[in-house]
């Protein structure tokens, strides 16, 4: 009897989550999208300006670039969705979808984090010795917000 009862707990447990992710994907689909091409093209302008670099690191930064900037946008987009959620399921009072979200939104933070962190690592190959290069370019540095003390 009370492995029939734990069993029908977990089975009620499982299709709540079920239900609960759904409603959740649904709700998400309603939220807007932002778009990439501004970015994209002033990216492209700095890296063009690099000085020094190769061809093959040129073409390999920006198609790294673009990749990486469509991920991030498309990660940004389901975290901005996500924190809609979250105040539209506290209006509702659905604690259930609200744990959820969160969850979602700790597992895209990461994400978007490990991106970044890979991006970081595809640069360093792709530039290697010519790093510093990138980093005493003026503009790269004013449009990133370093000062000059700093380098």
């Amino acid at each position: 009897m009370k492995n029939l009862l734990l069993i029908l707990t977990l089975v009620l447990l499982g299709s709540c989550s079920s239900a609960v992710k759904e409603e959740v994907r649904e709700d998400r689909m309603t939220v807007g999208h932002i778009s990439q091409e501004q970015m994209i093209d002033k990216m492209r302008e700095m890296i063009n300006r690099i000085p020094g670099i190769t061809k093959d690191q040129h073409d390999k930064l920006l198609n790294l670039h673009a990749d990486v900037y469509a991920d991030s946008q498309d990660i940004s987009e389901k975290i901005k969705q996500n924190k809609v959620l979250l105040f539209k399921y506290l209006a509702e009072d659905k604690n259930k979808e609200i744990n959820f979200v969160k969850k979602d939104l700790k597992k895209l933070y990461n994400r978007k984090l490990e991106l970044m962190f890979q991006a970081f690592d595809k640069v360093k190959a792709i530039l290697g010795k010519d790093a510093k290069k990138v980093m005493s370019d003026e503009e790269f540095r004013l449009y990133h917000g370093f000062s000059h003390e700093r380098f």
